[in-house]
């Protein structure tokens, strides 16, 4: 009966401490998604869109316009940018090449149009 006796109290002992040494695993949350955009749109020259303009973007992204001078860079992640274009006709002059847009929440849209007209000489 003392065998027994020693026997139980040793597995409640070793049942116990085996419990205490697992440790309960926590996994920290996932970060919140980063917000992602659209930063969009169009390349006029006195009104009319131009076709073919290369807009870039400083991320590196590029594209050309299409028709209706129409251009979206789209899943463009938060932050600070320039956007800017070239490869336009040598007698069009733009009041700006180069504009600033800004992504700081999910799904936000920034439309920038870029004004151009033809030089004209006498």
């Amino acid at each position: 009966m003392n065998r027994l006796r020693t026997f139980a109290v040793a597995a409640l002992v070793a049942l116990a401490l085996t419990a205490c040494d697992e440790a309960e695993v926590v996994t920290p949350p996932a970060p919140p998604p980063t917000p992602v955009g659209t930063i969009g749109g169009l390349v006029l020259i006195e009104g009319a869109g131009a076709t073919g303009v290369t807009v870039t973007l400083s991320s590196g992204a590029t594209m050309a316009t299409g028709a209706g001078g129409v251009f979206a860079f789209t899943g463009v992640e938060a932050g600070s940018y320039s956007v800017s274009i070239s490869g336009f006709a040598d007698d069009v002059t733009f009041t700006n090449t180069t504009q600033l847009a800004a992504i700081s929440s999910d799904g936000q849209v920034v439309n920038l149009n870029f004004n151009g007209s033809y030089i004209r000489t006498s």
